[in-house]
C-alpha cells in the first residue's frame, strides 16, 4: 500500500504544476537551430479521392499518384528549398525538409519558437507565408517526439496481485477465430503493418522464440522498414522494445500466415510523413498504430490543426489503396490524459480521427474453453479503457449526428490483469496488457476478412453497419472513469468486441456496395470564415437528398443542392471555427465529409496549472488560419470564462472580457516580449476571492480551442481496494482506503462523497498524516451493509481558510460497488508441506445465492506468517493465477526451497514455520471476494486475513537422489551406487544402495534395499507419515546384508502411538536446529 499511495503521491505531483510568474512560456529559436519543417500539398482531383474512399474504390499505387499527387508543384518546393541549403525530400504528398531555422524563415517567411509546458520543451514554426506553398499544410514541431518518447499505451503489469494470463490458443478460441484457421482463413497473401518508434534489436529472435514457445507456425515473411535513423537500442531504454514485441507477437497470434512489416519511425518524423512512407510503399493491407497524442495538446493550440488535416489526407491515400488504419485508444481512461480534471481532450490521435479504426480495451476472461468479456475497468488513475468523445470532430455519420466522434469504436482485450505473455530478448516472459495489445488484435482480424474479401480500406462504416449481428458482441459491464458501459457503442468498449468467424462472413460484397450508394466531397478541406465552399455528392437522381452542416453541438444550415446529370451539387459560406461536418441522407443511405473553417488558438496564457490565490487571470492568445499560418485579423474577440463541474460534466459562464490586439507585447515577468503582436489577442479576468475554488475554462469567439487551468486547491481522489486488480470494485461492509492527492498552499480540509445519480449515498471526512514520504490523505473506511449497488461518482472536496478568503477545489472518480462478496472456501489444504514441493490451491468461489462463479481473474498468495507485515511486498512474488476446472478454482504454488537460493534468502529452518494462504479476486461482473483487511497508519500496509494456514516443515523435497551428502532432505528415491553417502536430518521414503555405505544422522528409511551394502544410523527416531502412505520402519543399529529388502507392518494402536512421537522429535530437532 506505501508503494502505492507514495508513486501515485509523486506522480500526481508532477502532473499540473503551480503557476509561477517567472516562467517562460514562448521565446524565439536560436537561427542555427537544426530543425524539420514538413509542407503536405493538398492531394489533387481531392473531390473524387474522398469520394473514391468512401466507395471502398481501391487503386494501385501508380493510379493513386497519377490521381492524386500534384507532383510538379512537388518538384517544384523541393527545387525552391535546394536554392537555400535545405534539405529535402518526399513521399507521396508530404515534403520532409530539414535545414537551419534562419534558412526556412528566409525561404519561406514566418519564425521559430520554443515552447515550454509543463515539463516539456518542444519548438513550433508559425507565419509561412510563401506563395509557393498556399495550397499547402506547412507545420513544424517536435512536440510529437516529446510526446512519444515512451510508449502510452503499454502496460507491463509486474506489479499484478489478482491476475492472470490469456494465452494464443485462447485468444484464437475467445474471438472465434480458430474455425477459420481450420478452414484455411489465416491471413494468406495479406500483409499486416505495424508502426512503432526507435527498434527493437532483439525482434526477430524474439518472434522466433514466441512461435515456439506458443507452437505457432512463423509468418510467411517478417520484414524491418526503418523511417528515418534507426537506432535499435534506443527501444530497450525508453521501453519501444517491449511495445514492438507486443505488437509483433499478437499481430501474429489471429493471422499466422500474414506477412509482417514492422515500420520503425524515428521520432523526429512527423505523423503524416510516417504514414505517407507506408502509403507510397503500398505493401500492407492493415496498419496497427499503438500510441496516441492528447487531443488537448490541439485544443490548446500545442498541435495546429493543420498537422491533423495533413494527417487525414494520408489516411485517405492510403485507404483509397485498400489499407485499413487501426489505432489504439489508450490507456487513460476518461480522464488520465487530461490532468485529471475532465473527459475534455482526454482522446489521443490517431484514434479520435474518424478515418482511422479505433480500438480500446476489455478483460477477457477464458474458462474450461469458454470465454466471457467485459469493459477494461478502472480509475483513470490506474488506467483503463480510454474512451469518450473528441473535442475536434463532429460525430462522423456512421456513428449518428449527436454530438462528437464517439471512441471506440469496438474492443478487444486490454485489461493488464488479463494480459498475456509477451516473448522479450533472451527469451524472458513478461505479462503485458493495455490498448496496444487489442489494437494489432484487431489487426489481425481485419486481415483475415482482406484475406476473403480483398482489401477494405475505410472500415469504419462496414463495421457500424454489422451493429446488432452476431459479427459484433457489446460489453454492458464497466466503466473508465466518468463513462459507463451501456448499451452500444458506448464511450468505453464502442461496439464490443469482433466475432471473427461472424465478421468475415457477414462482411460480404453485399453490405461493401451498399455503402456506396452515398459518398460526399467539399473542394477544398480548410476555409477562411465567409469563405465559399462547394459540395460534391455521388448519389441516385432521386430522392432529393437531404444535405446539412453539422459542428458537433448542432446543425448551423443547409446546403442546397443541385443534379447535374452525374453528381449532385451545391455551395456554400463556411462559417465558424474549427472541423465541421456535411452530413449527407439520402433514403436510408447517409454519408459525410470534413472541413475546418476559421481561426485556431494558441493560449500561451494562462498556462495549464494552478493558481492557488487571487489576483488577475491573464489571457493571451495567438491565432492562426486553418492551414497553420498566422491570422492578422482586425476582428474583435471576446474570452469566456466557464467553471468546470466534474461531478455532472457541465460548464457555467462566469465571465466574459473584450480583448485587445497590442502592438508590442511585454509581459517580461512571464518570459515574453513580442513585437509586431498583431496576430496575438490578450486581456485579464479579475480572480477575486469567491473565484479559488475549482475548475476553469476559457474559450475564445471566433476561434477554436479552450484553455484550463485551477484556481485555489487541485484535488485528485483515489479508491485503493483491498484486491489489487482491474475492475475496481468495492463490496459492502468491506474495508477499502481512500486516498486524496491535494496541491496548494497549506493543509486544506477534505470530505469525500459518493455519488449515486447526483444523490449523496455516503460522505466521509479524510484528513491528513504525516509521513517519511511527506503529508498524505489516507483513511480506511467501509460502505454500510445495506449499501446500494451500482456506479459511483467519488467526489474529493477541499477548502482551506485563509484570513480574507476560502480556497476550494474538487476532483473525482468512479468506481463499482457490487451487491455483496462472493463466497470463499479452499479445500483440501495439508496441514504440513514439505519445501520444493509444489502446493496445490483448490478454492470454490460461489456467487452469494450459491451459484459457482465461472468467470473471473482470482489468484492465490502464499508467505510466510512471520512476514504478513510485509505483505505489499510478497503479494507480487508470491502470486499464482487460478483457473476454473471442473467446478473449482486451481492453482499450483512452487515452495520455495531452503538448500537453494530463494527470494526471501532463508534456510530450511528459516523458511519453516507457519504459512498462510490468501485468494482475492473479482468475478467478471464486479463481485470481488470477501478480504477483510487493516490499515496500518504508521507504515501505511496493509494487513489482511488469510483463508488458510499450513505449516512448512524444514525438509526439501528430492524427487530423486544420488549424491554423496545431503542435509533437511525428504526424499522419495534414493539410489547410491559404488560411492557412500551422508544423510543428516533427513527423510527418506525409498532407499536402494549398491556397493555403497549409507550414514544417517538424525535421517529415517521408509523403505531400502541394500546390496553388499552397509546402513549406519545413529538415530532411535521413529519417522512420521508425513505426505505419503507407507508401513513405517522401526529404527535399527548396523546393518551390513547382501541383498535385503525390509518391510514391516503395524496395528492401529501402535502406529497412532508413534506418530505421536514422531511428531514430538521431530519438533524437538527442528527447535534445536533453529537455535544451532
Amino acid at each position: 500500500m506505501i508503494k502505492e499511495i507514495v508513486l501515485l503521491t509523486l506522480i500526481l505531483s508532477q502532473v499540473l504544476p503551480v503557476f509561477h510568474y517567472n516562467q517562460q512560456t514562448q521565446v524565439t529559436l536560436p537561427p542555427n537551430q537544426m530543425v524539420t519543417v514538413n509542407i503536405v500539398e493538398k492531394p489533387q482531383n481531392l473531390e473524387l479521392l474522398q469520394l473514391y474512399v468512401q466507395e471502398h474504390k481501391v487503386l494501385n499505387k501508380s493510379q493513386v499518384e497519377s490521381l492524386f499527387i500534384p507532383s510538379d508543384e512537388i518538384n517544384r518546393t523541393i527545387d525552391y528549398l535546394h536554392h537555400y541549403g535545405i534539405q529535402a525530400s518526399a513521399y507521396m504528398n508530404v515534403i520532409t525538409a530539414t535545414g537551419k531555422a534562419s534558412q526556412f524563415e528566409r525561404a519561406l517567411g514566418g519564425e521559430f519558437y520554443l515552447q515550454r509546458f509543463h515539463n516539456l520543451t518542444f519548438y513550433e514554426y508559425l507565419g509561412a507565408d510563401s506563395p509557393l506553398i498556399q495550397n499547402a499544410e506547412v507545420f513544424s514541431t517536435n512536440v510529437t517526439k516529446t510526446l512519444l518518447q515512451r510508449p502510452t499505451t503499454l502496460y507491463n503489469v509486474s506489479q499484478a496481485v489478482a491476475f492472470s494470463l490469456v494465452n494464443p490458443k485462447q485468444l484464437q478460441e475467445a474471438y472465434n477465430v480458430s474455425p477459420l484457421l481450420r478452414q484455411g482463413i489465416n491471413g494468406t497473401n495479406v500483409t499486416i503493418g505495424i508502426i512503432d518508434f526507435y527498434g527493437d534489436p532483439y525482434i526477430q529472435s524474439q518472434l522466433a522464440s514466441f512461435d515456439k514457445n506458443y507452437n505457432l507456425s512463423p509468418p510467411p515473411s517478417f520484414q524491418v522498414q526503418s523511417i528515418g535513423a534507426y537506432n535499435p537500442n534506443d527501444g530497450i531504454s525508453t521501453g519501444w522494445a517491449l511495445e514492438i514485441s507486443l505488437d509483433v507477437e499478437y499481430s501474429h497470434v489471429l493471422a499466422p500466415n500474414a506477412g509482417l512489416i514492422l515500420y520503425v519511425a524515428n521520432p523526429n518524423e512527423s505523423l503524416p510523413a510516417i504514414i505517407a512512407y507506408i502509403d507510397s510503399q503500398d505493401k500492407v493491407s492493415v496498419v496497427s498504430q499503438s500510441f496516441g497524442i492528447p487531443e488537448i495538446y490541439v485544443a490548446l493550440g500545442l498541435l495546429p490543426l493543420s498537422m491533423i488535416q495533413s494527417m487525414t489526407y494520408e489516411y485517405w491515400l492510403g485507404e483509397v489503396e485498400g489499407i485499413t488504419f487501426v489505432a489504439s485508444s489508450g490507456d487513460g481512461g476518461g480522464t488520465g490524459n487530461n490532468f485529471f480534471l475532465s473527459p475534455l481532450g482526454n482522446l489521443v490521435l490517431p484514434a479520435s480521427d474518424p478515418y482511422v479504426l479505433s480500438v480500446g480495451g476489455t478483460t477477457l476472461y477464458f474458462s474450461n474453453g469458454t470465454s466471457e468479456q467485459t469493459a477494461w475497468s478502472g480509475e483513470s488513475i490506474f488506467g483503463a479503457s480510454t474512451g469518450g468523445y473528441s473535442v475536434i470532430f463532429p460525430s462522423p455519420w456512421y456513428q449518428g449526428t449527436s454530438g462528437f466522434r464517439l471512441v471506440p469504436d469496438v474492443s478487444a482485450d486490454g485489461n493488464p490483469y488479463t494480459g498475456v505473455p509477451v516473448t522479450y530478448y533472451y527469451n524472458t516472459s513478461v505479462l503485458v496488457g493495455g490498448t496496444s495489445l487489442a489494437s494489432p488484435l484487431v489487426s489481425a482480424i481485419i486481415a483475415l476478412a482482406v484475406q476473403v474479401h480483398g482489401r477494405l480500406g475505410f472500415i469504419n462504416p462496414l463495421i457500424y453497419s454489422l451493429n446488432g449481428t452476431k459479427a459484433l458482441v457489446p460489453i454492458n459491464y464497466g466503466y473508465n472513469t466518468p463513462f459507463v458501459a451501456q448499451g452500444s457503442p458506448n464511450p468505453v468498449t464502442g461496439l464490443g468486441y469482433i466475432n471473427a468467424g461472424y465478421f468475415v462472413n457477414l462482411l460480404n460484397s453485399e453490405l461493401i456496395n451498399s455503402e456506396k450508394s452515398v459518398s460526399v466531397a467539399v473542394d477544398n478541406t480548410t476555409y477562411l470564415d465567409g469563405q465559399v465552399a462547394k459540395v460534391v455528392i455521388k448519389a441516385p437522381p432521386f430522392p432529393q437528398p437531404s444535405v446539412q452542416i453539422f459542428n458537433g453541438s448542432g446543425m448551423t444550415g443547409t446546403v442546397p443542392v443541385t443534379y447535374n446529370g452525374s453528381y449532385w451539387v451545391g455551395t456554400f459560406t463556411a462559417t465558424g471555427d474549427g472541423v465541421q461536418e456535411i452530413l449527407v441522407s439520402q433514403g436510408n443511405h447517409t454519408s459525410g465529409a470534413y472541413f475546418t473553417s476559421g481561426l485556431q488558438a494558441q493560449f500561451l496564457l494562462p498556462q495549464v496549472a494552478l493558481y492557488p490565490t487571487p489576483g488577475n487571470l491573464p489571457v493571451l492568445v495567438q491565432l492562426t488560419y486553418p492551414n497553420g499560418t498566422i491570422a492578422h485579423s482586425k476582428l474583435s474577440f471576446s474570452a469566456f470564462l466557464y467553471k468546470y463541474d466534474p461531478t455532472t460534466g457541465s460548464q457555467r459562464l462566469i465571465s466574459t472580457v473584450n480583448l485587445t490586439h497590442p502592438l508590442v507585447l511585454n509581459f517580461t515577468q512571464f518570459g515574453l516580449t513580442v513585437s509586431n503582436a498583431t496576430n496575438y489577442v490578450f486581456g485579464s479576468f479579475p480572480l477575486n476571492s469567491s473565484m479559488v475554488n475549482g475548475i476553469y475554462l476559457v474559450e475564445i469567439s471566433g476561434a477554436y480551442g479552450f484553455d484550463e487551468f485551477v484556481s485555489g486547491i487541485y484535488v485528485v481522489p483515489y479508491i485503493i481496494p483491498g484486491i489489487a486488480t482491474e475492475p475496481l470494485t468495492l463490496a459492502p461492509g468491506e474495508n477499502f482506503t481512500l486516498a486524496v492527492f491535494t496541491e496548494t498552499l497549506g493543509s486544506p480540509n477534505v470530505t469525500v462523497t459518493f455519488l449515486r445519480n447526483g444523490t449523496s449515498a455516503y460522505n466521509v471526512t479524510v484528513n491528513s498524516i504525516e509521513t517519511s514520504s511527506g503529508q498524505l490523505y489516507v483513511l480506511e473506511t467501509s460502505l454500510p451493509d445495506n449499501f446500494t449497488p451500482g456506479y459511483y461518482t467519488v467526489v474529493a472536496k477541499a477548502t482551506y481558510n485563509f484570513s480574507n478568503y476560502t480556497a476550494g477545489g474538487i476532483g473525482v472518480t468512479q468506481i463499482y460497488v457490487a451487491p455483496r462478496s462472493l463466497v470463499l472456501s479452499l479445500n483440501n489444504v495439508e496441514e504440513t508441506a514439505l519445501q520444493n514441493s509444489t502446493l496445490e490451491i483448490n478454492a470454490t468461489i460461489d456467487y452469494p445465492n450459491g451459484t459457482p462463479v465461472k468467470y473471473g481473474t482470482f489468484s492465490a498468495i502464499v508467505i510466510p506468517s512471520y512476514l504478513q507485515g510485509s505483505f505489499d511486498n510478497l503479494a507480487i512474488s508470491n502470486a499464482v493465477p487460478l483457473q476454473y476446472e471442473g467446478g473449482h478454482w486451481i492453482g499450483y504454488f512452487n515452495l520455495p526451497s531452503g538448500s537453494d537460493s530463494n527470494e526471501l534468502g532463508l534456510s530450511p529452518y528459516g523458511l519453516a514455520g507457519q504459512w498462510q494462504i490468501y485468494v482475492s479476486g473479482v468475478a467478471s461482473d464486479g463481485y470481488p471476494t470477501q478480504t477483510q483487511s487493516s490499515l496500518d497508519y504508521n507504515t501505511l500496509s496493509v494487513v489482511p486475513s488469510p483463508v488458510k494456514t499450513f505449516v512448512l516443515l524444514p525438509y526439501v523435497l528430492v524427487p530423486y537422489f544420488n549424491g554423496t551428502s545431503g542435509y533437511n532432505l525428504y526424499i522419495l528415491n534414493a539410489t547410491i551406487v559404488n560411492h557412500n553417502a551422508t544423510l543428516v536430518n533427513s527423510v527418506i521414503y525409498n532407499l536402494t544402495a549398491i556397493n555403497s555405505t549409507v550414514s544417517l544422522l538424525n535421517t529415517q528409511v521408509f523403505h531400502y534395499s541394500l546390496q553388499n551394502s552397509t546402513l549406519l544410523n545413529n538415530t532411535a527416531i521413529t519417522p512420521v507419515q508425513i505426505l505419503t502412505s507407507s508401513n513405517h520402519i522401526s529404527p535399527q543399529g548396523v546393518f551390513t546384508r547382501p541383498a535385503v529388502e525390509a518391510k514391516s507392518s503395524a496395528n492401529p494402536i501402535i502406529s497412532i502411538s508413534v506418530v505421536i512421537v514422531g511428531v514430538l522429535v521431530l519438533i524437538y530437532v527442528w527447535i534445536r536446529g533453529r537455535r544451532t
